[in-house]
């Protein structure tokens, strides 16, 4: 529903489920992952909820620390914790896949055709495959947060906070976008990938996928989601 003319639109509220593993859900959730059929919720005590569309809670996982970082694809499904290791949930008993040695909490996972790229808080990138190998690993100190990964056909994107690198998969760089530093989400088309950044100059980008290049830019500026 919408207020009056001039006010702020109202979205009403369905459900609501406690993410918490503590009695009064205290502990705060950041990994969130939906698909057409469930939603997945992740917290910082190690606690995975899964649930249908109607809020009901259809099962529990526990990790051994915080997860900020879950990502689907078709009946797979994977997270990421504190601690850098990659788990697979798939069939509903967490399997851990790797621990990537150097990587701190997962902040952002994608996968692609088996692949699973996977960035962190100190500046690391990783690409694992299906076996829960490391196909290789980059790092930047300066790259620092790293709250995006997409994947498609022809890359992998690395958004963090001096801005936006492609690699193929074998690891070359195909391209460097410094418009947005500070990435903090990405969302890609068939033909752009669009960022945004934390501070309020930051502001956001739609970057033409094949040749890295600035389509436009945007005064808008967010967080992570």
């Amino acid at each position: 529903r919408k207020k009056s003319k001039g006010a702020e639109a109202v979205i009403p509220v369905k459900w609501v489920v406690s993410c918490g593993s503590a009695d009064d859900g205290s502990s705060g959730a950041l990994g969130i992952y939906v698909d057409n059929k469930f939603a997945f919720a992740g917290n910082e005590e190690g606690a995975v909820i899964k649930t249908n569309h109607q809020g009901k809670i259809l099962a529990k996982f526990q990790l051994p620390s915080g997860v900020k970082a879950i990502v689907g694809d078709g009946e797979f499904l994977y997270a990421g914790t504190n601690e850098g290791s990659l788990f697979d949930l798939t069939n509903g008993v967490p399997r851990e896949m790797c621990k990537i040695e150097d990587f701190t909490e997962f902040l952002w996972i994608d996968v692609y055709d088996g692949m699973v790229g996977c960035a962190d808080d100190s500046g690391n990138l990783a690409l694992i495959n299906g076996e829960g190998e490391i196909v290789w690993q980059k790092s930047d100190s300066e790259w620092g947060s790293g709250w995006c990964v997409r994947m498609d056909a022809s890359g992998i994107y690395h958004g963090h906070n001096t801005g936006v690198h492609k690699y193929d998969y074998k690891g070359k760089q195909l391209w460097f976008n410094d418009t947005v530093n500070g990435v903090m989400f990405g969302v890609h088309t068939d033909k752009h990938l669009f960022v945004t950044g934390y501070g309020s100059g930051e502001g956001s980008c739609q970057i033409d996928k094949k040749s890295g290049k600035t389509v436009r830019t945007f005064a808008a500026s967010g967080s992570s989601c």
